[in-house]
């Protein structure tokens, strides 16, 4: 898809109300604008517990089947290609998923995600029950040079979540995000990954309840030989709270390297 307009759809179902790919082989957008997509349904079907997603993604929802990470292991980049869901030079405004569901406008199961020069911005209402943006489960998602802002999510990650994969996050900006209700993860909320890397991006002004008011993550379900790496770098965090645990970011057991990153007016309480 390419220089194309994806807009003002609605479906009844609890998510890809726009598009869905299942059982993908690959998806390339390019140049493209998704606004104001919207899922409408009960969400009854949804089953959601506390480290899954299983509906979202108001404009894009793909489902694939690509091999899990193990911790240690390098990225086979053969995955890539049969994997793919490929972003570039696409926005993504006012997409409003049920409430509950997961990923306010993208929704991923088992793909690589690439996303670069893009941006999506939501209404500053609460979209989704997870993840105002961004919902992930079993992927690798790589985020560069993009803008994820304005997003609520009512229980936790109120513009990104990812369970299990790997995230890697360079050049971009997640601000004005916020759980509302529930749990942690203002920005982001990454749960059981394997790795997690984290270089020139910025965190700004998102809040949650408690866990990490721009950045939460933990190893929660899963049992790993050793801690998984997670690494910041020239990064900042800017203006971030939460009422308790740690107003910036809350990195529960995983191996935490920090390195020429900016902490400023960060508020617990």
């Amino acid at each position: 898809m390419a220089d194309s307009k994806v807009t003002s759809n609605t479906g009844l179902n609890i998510g890809g109300c726009a598009i869905r790919a299942a059982k993908s082989r690959g998806v390339v957008i390019a140049n493209s604008a998704f606004d104001s997509n919207t899922c409408e349904g009960s969400g009854a079907v949804v089953d959601y517990v506390a480290s899954t997603c299983s509906g979202g993604g108001a404009s894009l929802m793909v489902e694939s089947d690509m091999p899990p990470f193990g911790l240690g292991n390098a990225t086979d980049c053969a995955w890539a290609p049969k994997h793919l869901v490929h972003i570039s030079d696409t926005t993504f405004q006012r997409d409003m998923a049920s409430v509950a569901s997961c990923g306010g406008s993208l929704m991923l199961a088992s793909a690589w995600l690439e996303l670069h020069r893009s941006s999506i911005s939501g209404t500053g209402k609460t979209t989704a029950k997870v993840a105002g943006a961004i919902a992930s489960t079993g992927s690798a998602v790589v985020l560069q040079d993009s803008r994820i802002v304005d997003h609520r999510a009512s229980d936790r990650a109120g513009a990104l979540y990812q369970r299990h994969g790997r995230l890697w996050a360079s050049n971009t900006t997640f601000a004005n995000a916020s759980v509302v209700r529930r749990d942690g993860g203002g920005c982001l909320y990454v749960i059981d990954v394997t790795e997690v890397k984290i270089s020139g991006c910025a965190f700004e002004n998102c809040m949650a309840p408690y866990g990490g008011g721009g950045l939460f993550c933990q190893v929660m379900y899963e049992q790993f030989d050793s801690p998984p790496p997670i690494s910041i770098h020239a990064s900042r965090f800017s203006r971030n709270r939460v009422w308790r645990d740690g107003g910036a970011m809350n990195i529960l057991q995983m191996d935490l390297t920090v390195t020429d990153t900016v902490f400023e007016h960060n508020e617990v309480g």
